[in-house]
């Protein structure tokens, strides 16, 4: 039973959790600085662009 509205947003993440996760492993002045910008905000995605459109 229709119309239906369907909304998509495109989002954008610097870097994903996982590679962090990775970088902690190798030690160096460069991955620590990094590591305390990356800590010290949080990773949320950004919204690029939505679009909504009706579907019947």
């Amino acid at each position: 039973e229709g119309p239906f509205v369907v909304t998509v947003d495109l989002l954008y993440q610097s870097i994903g959790y996982r590679w962090v996760q990775n970088l902690r492993r190798h030690e160096s002045p460069e991955t620590a600085r990094f590591l305390g910008y990356y800590e010290a905000i949080p990773n949320l995605p950004v919204i690029v662009a939505t679009a909504t459109a009706e579907v019947e």
